[in-house]
């Protein structure tokens, strides 16, 4: 089924898709969240993102200490969404961890589609 395939894609050029839903509590956000947790000798590439913000913020992501996108402004309840790309829109090198930020304390739920690639 179409739907199935949505929630639990098996796999993307021989990789396994990850499916991660997640919720943020804002004050644990201030100053960063981690989105998808680093693996040793692993890179992991962002597929898809959608994420509401319950109050206004701006966002952005990092890979360790370096900016991949942002900071977008969010209003309250405001949507972010990166449709699904096969080629990924953002990447995180071996060990490096997918992290989010906020400016503000805010609670960010959302869902993160990802691989990871040796």
């Amino acid at each position: 089924m179409y739907v199935s395939n949505l929630f639990y894609p098996e796999t993307l050029n021989g990789k396994r898709v990850m499916f991660t839903p997640f919720s943020k509590n804002g004050a644990s956000l201030a100053n960063g969240g981690t989105l998808v947790a680093g693996i040793s000798d692993t890179r992991i590439i962002i597929h898809a993102v959608a994420m509401v913000a319950t109050s206004a913020c701006s966002l952005a992501f990092w890979r360790s200490n370096t900016n991949m996108l942002g900071p977008i402004n969010l209003a309250a309840n405001g949507q972010f969404i990166l449709p699904f790309s096969p080629f990924g829109w953002m990447q995180a090198s071996h060990g490096q961890t997918v992290n989010f930020w906020t400016d503000v304390a805010a609670t960010v739920v959302g869902v993160v589609i990802y691989t990871e690639v040796d």
